[in-house]
C-alpha cells in the first residue's frame, strides 16, 4: 500500500505533524507500507493508493481527489466547518473526538496520540526529598484556567498547612498567559515557574517533574452555580449531578507522556482519561478540591509515586501501542478500498 502524508509545514515543535506524521509514518513503514511525506499536490506520486492530509491542507482535498484515484483521509478535522465530501476517512485521537465527528464522517478511526520521543525502557527513580516536590503541567495554555476548579484551591491549603511541599512547573505554548492565569489563581504559597515548550527542551523540563497534573473540563457549577436549580428527580435530574464541559478533541495524551516517563498522574474526569486511572492504582481522577488533596497528598511519598508509576507504565503498554494502531488503520483502509472497488 502507497500511502502520502500530506503536510506544508513538518514542524517537530507542531504536535500533530510530529505524532498522527513523523511518528506514525515510521509505524506504517514497519507493517509494509510505502510512506511518503509530502507539502504539494505536484509532490504526490500518481500511483498513490492514500492521501492523508494535514491538519493545515485539507482544504485542498478536492485537489487530491482529481490528481489521483487514491483515499483521502483527513488528520484532526473540525467537527465545527461543513463536512468535505472529498474527505473518505478522518484519523482523530479518542473516543470523544470520534464520537463528535459521526454525524458529519462514516469513518473515523483513533490513533492514539503516543509520542515516540518519550518511548524508553526504564521509569524515573522516585527519591525522598526535602525540597518541595515539582507538579508537572504542559500542553496548551488554554488549559491552565482549569486548574482554577480543584487543583489550585487544594495545592493552596496543602502548602498553607505544609510550606515548601510542592512547586509548579508549567510547560506550555504561552508562557506569560500561564502566569497570568495563575496570577488570577491567587496561589500565594507555591512557587511556580512558566516554561515554553521546545522539541529540543522538553525531556529535560519533564525530567524535573515528580508529578503530572493533566486538567481539561470547565466545571459548569462553578461558573454557573444556578444550574443546581435545574433539578426534577422524575427526569433524573438531581442536585448531586456534575456538570462538566469538554472540548471534542479531548485525548489522553498529555497523559501519556507522564505514564512513558515514569511520573504517576492526576487526571480530571474527562472520558479518556478513565481506561488508565479508574482505579487508582496507577494514578489518580479527581475533580473537587478534596479528591486533588487526596491525590497529591497521597503522592507526596516517593516509594507510592514509584510504585504507582511502575504499575501505569505496565497498563499503559499493555492497552496502547502505534504497533497495533498502526495494523488497525491498514486493516480499515483496506476495506475502505474494497469498498470503493466493488
Amino acid at each position: 500500500m502507497k500511502i502520502a502524508f500530506i503536510a506544508s509545514s513538518q514542524s517537530l515543535d507542531l504536535g500533530s505533524y510530529r505524532i498522527w506524521i513523523n511518528d506514525f509514518s515510521k509505524y506504517l513503514t514497519r507493517m509494509g507500507c510505502n510512506v511518503s511525506i509530502c507539502s504539494e499536490v505536484s509532490d504526490l506520486a500518481l500511483d498513490i493508493d492514500v492521501v492523508i492530509l494535514s491538519k493545515s491542507d485539507q482544504t485542498k482535498a478536492l485537489a487530491y481527489k482529481e490528481r489521483t484515484n487514491a483515499l483521502v483521509g483527513a488528520i484532526n478535522t473540525s467537527n465545527i466547518a461543513n463536512k468535505n465530501n472529498n474527505i473518505d476517512f478522518v484519523i482523530v485521537g479518542s473516543p470523544e473526538e470520534r464520537i463528535s465527528l459521526l454525524p458529519k464522517y462514516n469513518n473515523v478511526f483513533i490513533v492514539n496520540l503516543i509520542e515516540q520521543m518519550h518511548n524508553r525502557d526504564y521509569v524515573k527513580v522516585h527519591k525522598n526529598s526535602i525540597t518541595p516536590l515539582t507538579v508537572g503541567i504542559h500542553g496548551s495554555y488554554t488549559h491552565t484556567s482549569k486548574m482554577s476548579y480543584g487543583f489550585a484551591p487544594a495545592i493552596e491549603e496543602i502548602n498553607k498547612k505544609r510550606p515548601n511541599t510542592f512547586r509548579i512547573l508549567s510547560v506550555s505554548n504561552q508562557p506569560s498567559k500561564v502566569a497570568d492565569m495563575f496570577a488570577k489563581m491567587k496561589i500565594s504559597k507555591t512557587p511556580i515557574e512558566c516554561r515554553a515548550w521546545s522539541y529540543s527542551t522538553f525531556i529535560k523540563d519533564l525530567e524535573k517533574m515528580d508529578i503530572g497534573v493533566v486538567c481539561n473540563s470547565t466545571d459548569l457549577m462553578q461558573m454557573h452555580p444556578n444550574i443546581d436549580d435545574i433539578s426534577d428527580t422524575d427526569l433524573g435530574l438531581y442536585k448531586s449531578d456534575y456538570a462538566m464541559r469538554f472540548k471534542n478533541k479531548s485525548n489522553p495524551g498529555r497523559t501519556f507522556v507522564f505514564y512513558q516517563a515514569g511520573i504517576p498522574v492526576i487526571a480530571d474526569l474527562t472520558p479518556s482519561h478513565f481506561p488508565m486511572l479508574f482505579d487508582s492504582e496507577c494514578g489518580f481522577l479527581a475533580d473537587n478540591k478534596e479528591s486533588w488533596i487526596h491525590a497529591l497528598n497521597t503522592l507526596t511519598n516517593a516509594q507510592v509515586r514509584q510504585n504507582t508509576a511502575k504499575k501505569a507504565k505496565d497498563r499503559f503498554l499493555n492497552l496502547y501501542s502505534m504497533e497495533k494502531d498502526a495494523t488497525k488503520l491498514i486493516e480499515e483502509i483496506k476495506d475502505l478500498i474494497n469498498d470503493k472497488n466493488k
